[in-house]
């Protein structure tokens, strides 16, 4: 099972940094389907490239995270891993909250700048 939990780990972190590279080097238009999208987002262009940016920089970040987490798989007694896999769920729900927390304050501050 450890194994199978490490490629999950793999595999998720590749797909987190994959997804934020475009964000972050701003290749990304604003779209209905791509990106942090919301409101203000999808109203200006020069909301939507930051905000995507700063998306993506913590993307990439949350990315590697989980890409050095995944090894640590392989340290762990069997009984241990169905508690620490759950344990990083929630750090990954809990650091995508708080990037989007995050990311619709900076929207709103650049739109209160326009």
């Amino acid at each position: 099972m450890a194994i199978a939990s490490l490629v999950t780990y793999v595999l998720m972190g590749l797909l987190f940094v994959g997804l934020a590279i475009p964000l972050r080097l701003n290749v990304v238009p604003p779209n209905h389907w791509y990106g942090f999208r919301t409101r203000l987002t999808l109203s200006d262009p020069k909301i939507w490239y930051p905000v995507n940016a700063f998306g993506g920089r913590w993307l990439i970040w949350i990315g590697v995270a989980t890409l050095v987490a995944g090894p640590v798989c392989l340290l762990l007694p069997e009984s241990w891993l169905a508690a620490y896999m759950l344990a990083t769920s929630a750090l990954w729900v809990l650091a995508l909250i708080v990037v989007l927390v995050l990311g619709v304050r900076y929207a709103r501050r650049l739109a209160e700048h326009d």
